[in-house]
């Protein structure tokens, strides 16, 4: 976006809210596959009804290497057209994958992967799942102590998808005027009724009013805090109250005398 002696700024292309509207189907939504695309694509689905923004890269056998005992080595690659794309590695029985010239070691017993005739320049410590972004890369090299299959998922974006489903967001932003960890205050215009998502964490403190009148709470995967909202233009609070603060303050004002008393009693005794 902007490029200076010192610093350079850049500006998100999908930018979002704390909170907008999707389809009531979100609630249904629990992110129960082991594919993190899948589970992606499901949220956005049923958020917006936008089919497959992530689509899997078909990669075909290219080569398999075997060596001692259970450890294979199998050399993947795809004919597909793809710029950009993602990896997700499941641990199970994988020592390392290899690319671009970077292997990534999942157990301390990899080095067999220098042994398969492929340039390695870089070694980084795959501690933990996550997702690799690929560019431009059309192979890759997968060591195994045991061999399974779909051990590994590829995908890449539809932007065309993307954009329909960015579209649909974009339009049923909430937009906040005030903010701080306690209290939100935002306003909200729809033509049709529909679920507030938003990335707050579920918590029984958070109370949200619209139009000053509180309204009930839902939880998306049993982790988002949600709401429903009717169409029309809005004014919505969120505020949050601490659970149990007014009970538990009332019974730290009656103990405190008791414990003062009780430890006078105590040094009398004495």
């Amino acid at each position: 976006y902007e490029t200076s002696e010192n610093y350079n700024t850049y500006r998100s292309k999908y930018p979002t809210s704390l909170m907008f509207k999707v389809n009531n189907d979100l609630l249904d939504w629990y992110s129960d596959f082991d594919n993190p695309f899948i589970n992606q694509n499901d949220f956005i689905e049923k958020s917006t009804g936008a089919i497959d923004v992530l689509k899997e890269v078909n990669f075909e056998v290219e080569y398999t290497h075997y060596y001692e005992g259970d450890k294979t080595v199998i050399h993947y690659e795809t004919y597909d057209d793809i710029v950009n794309y993602y990896l997700y590695i499941l641990k199970g029985d994988i020592d390392f994958i290899i690319v671009d010239g970077t292997l990534y070691y999942m157990s301390d017993d990899y080095h067999y992967g220098y042994d398969i005739g492929v340039d390695v320049v870089d070694t980084q410590d795959y501690n933990e799942n996550y997702i690799i972004n690929v560019s431009d890369a059309y192979d890759i090299y997968i060591g195994y102590s045991n061999f399974q299959s779909d051990a590994f998922y590829a995908y890449f974006i539809d932007e065309e998808a993307l954009n329909d489903a960015y579209d649909i967001i974009k339009n049923n932003l909430v937009i906040i005027e005030e903010f701080d960890e306690h209290y939100i205050k935002a306003n909200f215009t729809s033509s049709e009724d529909g679920l507030v998502y938003t990335s707050i964490p579920y918590d029984n403190g958070w109370h949200v009013y619209i139009d000053g009148n509180e309204v009930e709470t839902n939880i998306i995967a049993d982790t988002l805090l949600a709401f429903n909202i009717e169409k029309g233009s809005h004014k919505i609070e969120l505020k949050y109250k601490i659970p149990l603060l007014i009970p538990s303050t009332i019974i730290t004002i009656i103990s405190l005398p008791l414990v003062y008393l009780f430890n006078k009693k105590i040094k009398k005794n004495n």
